[in-house]
Protein backbone atom coordinates (compact mmCIF):
# COMPACT_ATOMS: atom_id res chain seq x y z
CA UNK A 1 0.00 0.00 0.00
CA UNK A 2 1.38 3.19 -0.87
CA UNK A 3 2.44 5.20 2.12
CA UNK A 4 0.44 8.39 0.37
CA UNK A 5 -2.49 6.83 -0.50
CA UNK A 6 -5.16 9.15 1.23
CA UNK A 7 -3.69 12.05 -0.34
CA UNK A 8 -3.94 10.45 -3.89
CA UNK A 9 -7.91 9.58 -2.93
CA UNK A 10 -7.71 13.43 -1.91
CA UNK A 11 -6.23 14.67 -5.32
CA UNK A 12 -8.60 12.29 -7.18
CA UNK A 13 -11.37 14.06 -5.72
CA UNK A 14 -9.92 17.46 -6.76
CA UNK A 15 -7.90 18.74 -4.09
CA UNK A 16 -5.06 20.62 -5.38
CA UNK A 17 -1.46 20.50 -4.73
CA UNK A 18 -1.67 23.27 -2.19
CA UNK A 19 -4.25 21.42 -0.10
CA UNK A 20 -2.52 18.46 0.15
CA UNK A 21 0.79 20.38 1.19
CA UNK A 22 -1.98 22.03 3.97
CA UNK A 23 -3.05 18.35 5.08
CA UNK A 24 0.03 17.02 5.02
CA UNK A 25 1.57 19.66 7.62
CA UNK A 26 -1.67 19.61 9.39
CA UNK A 27 -1.13 15.58 9.73
CA UNK A 28 2.70 16.19 11.11
CA UNK A 29 4.69 15.17 7.71
CA UNK A 30 7.90 16.79 7.83
CA UNK A 31 9.46 18.98 5.36
CA UNK A 32 10.98 16.24 2.95
CA UNK A 33 7.94 13.85 3.16
CA UNK A 34 5.57 16.51 2.30
CA UNK A 35 7.71 17.09 -0.87
CA UNK A 36 8.04 13.53 -1.23
CA UNK A 37 3.94 13.32 -1.33
CA UNK A 38 3.33 16.34 -4.09
CA UNK A 39 5.89 14.49 -6.18
CA UNK A 40 4.24 11.00 -5.63
CA UNK A 41 0.36 12.03 -5.84
CA UNK A 42 0.73 15.31 -8.18
CA UNK A 43 3.35 14.23 -10.34
CA UNK A 44 5.37 17.45 -10.07
CA UNK A 45 8.53 17.72 -10.72
CA UNK A 46 11.20 18.86 -7.57
CA UNK A 47 10.93 22.62 -8.19
CA UNK A 48 7.33 22.52 -8.78
CA UNK A 49 6.74 20.60 -5.17
CA UNK A 50 9.64 22.80 -3.64
CA UNK A 51 7.36 25.99 -5.07
CA UNK A 52 3.87 24.88 -3.33
CA UNK A 53 5.53 24.33 -0.48
CA UNK A 54 7.53 27.64 -0.17
CA UNK A 55 11.02 25.61 0.38
CA UNK A 56 12.13 27.08 -3.04
CA UNK A 57 12.57 30.48 -1.44
CA UNK A 58 15.15 28.99 0.72
CA UNK A 59 17.02 27.18 -1.79
CA UNK A 60 17.15 30.57 -4.12
CA UNK A 61 18.25 32.92 -1.81
CA UNK A 62 21.24 33.90 -1.59
CA UNK A 63 22.99 34.46 1.86
CA UNK A 64 21.99 37.72 3.79
CA UNK A 65 25.65 39.29 3.94
CA UNK A 66 24.84 41.93 7.38
CA UNK A 67 26.77 43.01 10.20
CA UNK A 68 26.42 40.24 12.85
CA UNK A 69 25.21 37.52 10.45
CA UNK A 70 26.66 33.96 9.96
CA UNK A 71 27.59 33.02 6.77
CA UNK A 72 29.21 30.20 5.03
CA UNK A 73 31.12 28.97 1.72
CA UNK A 74 33.10 26.19 0.53
CA UNK A 75 36.51 25.56 -1.22
CA UNK A 76 38.13 23.30 -3.13
CA UNK A 77 41.85 23.09 -2.48
CA UNK A 78 45.08 21.18 -3.50
CA UNK A 79 44.04 19.38 0.12
CA UNK A 80 40.39 18.30 -0.29
CA UNK A 81 37.18 20.05 0.18
CA UNK A 82 36.56 23.13 3.36
CA UNK A 83 33.50 24.09 4.57
CA UNK A 84 33.76 27.73 5.79
CA UNK A 85 31.74 29.76 8.14
CA UNK A 86 32.22 32.90 9.50
CA UNK A 87 30.58 36.00 11.53
CA UNK A 88 29.96 39.51 9.26
CA UNK A 89 32.00 41.95 11.32
CA UNK A 90 32.32 45.08 8.39
CA UNK A 91 30.88 45.22 4.95
CA UNK A 92 32.90 47.53 2.85
CA UNK A 93 31.93 47.73 -0.72
CA UNK A 94 33.39 44.26 -1.92
CA UNK A 95 34.85 42.94 0.97
CA UNK A 96 33.69 41.34 3.38
CA UNK A 97 35.24 41.23 7.07
CA UNK A 98 34.94 38.10 8.97
CA UNK A 99 35.85 37.26 12.90
CA UNK A 100 35.64 33.56 14.52
CA UNK A 101 36.19 32.40 10.77
CA UNK A 102 36.27 28.43 11.03
CA UNK A 103 37.13 26.01 8.04
CA UNK A 104 35.91 22.56 8.30
CA UNK A 105 37.51 19.90 6.25
CA UNK A 106 35.80 17.42 4.90
CA UNK A 107 37.36 13.32 5.47
CA UNK A 108 36.38 9.77 4.61
CA UNK A 109 33.79 10.03 7.27
CA UNK A 110 32.30 13.33 6.86
CA UNK A 111 33.29 16.95 8.43
CA UNK A 112 35.96 16.55 10.57
CA UNK A 113 37.56 18.63 13.57
CA UNK A 114 37.37 22.84 12.98
CA UNK A 115 40.35 24.76 12.07
CA UNK A 116 39.87 27.97 13.83
CA UNK A 117 41.52 30.67 11.37
CA UNK A 118 41.11 33.74 13.29
CA UNK A 119 39.84 37.06 11.18
CA UNK A 120 39.51 36.82 7.51
CA UNK A 121 38.50 39.29 4.30
CA UNK A 122 36.27 37.72 1.96
CA UNK A 123 35.09 39.12 -1.54
CA UNK A 124 31.19 39.51 -1.71
CA UNK A 125 30.97 37.42 -5.49
CA UNK A 126 31.66 34.24 -3.03
CA UNK A 127 28.30 34.79 -1.46
CA UNK A 128 26.62 35.59 -4.80
CA UNK A 129 25.42 32.61 -5.24
CA UNK A 130 22.07 30.37 -4.14
CA UNK A 131 22.31 26.99 -1.75
CA UNK A 132 20.57 25.24 -4.86
CA UNK A 133 24.15 26.38 -7.48
CA UNK A 134 26.19 25.82 -3.71
CA UNK A 135 25.16 22.21 -3.42
CA UNK A 136 25.62 21.49 -6.66
CA UNK A 137 28.98 22.80 -6.73
CA UNK A 138 29.81 21.08 -2.86
CA UNK A 139 28.44 17.73 -4.42
CA UNK A 140 30.67 17.50 -7.71
CA UNK A 141 33.50 18.24 -5.58
CA UNK A 142 32.41 15.74 -2.82
CA UNK A 143 31.89 12.97 -6.18
CA UNK A 144 34.78 13.83 -8.57
CA UNK A 145 37.56 15.99 -5.94
CA UNK A 146 40.27 15.73 -8.16
CA UNK A 147 38.66 16.74 -11.22
CA UNK A 148 36.79 19.54 -9.36
CA UNK A 149 39.49 20.78 -7.63
CA UNK A 150 41.88 21.16 -10.63
CA UNK A 151 45.21 21.90 -10.29
CA UNK A 152 45.21 25.21 -8.38
CA UNK A 153 46.47 25.54 -5.02
CA UNK A 154 42.93 27.16 -3.88
CA UNK A 155 39.68 27.59 -5.94
CA UNK A 156 36.48 28.50 -4.25
CA UNK A 157 33.34 27.23 -5.76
Amino acid sequence: MNEFNQYQQWHNRGATPTDLYDRGRADGLDPIAMIRMLRTVCGLSLAQAKQVSGASRVWDAKQDIKVGNRVFWEEANGDGLLLHEGIVTKVAGDQIELARHKAHPFGEAGLVEVQHLGPTVVHIDVFDRPLTDRLASLLAVAMDPMNAAGNSAEKAL
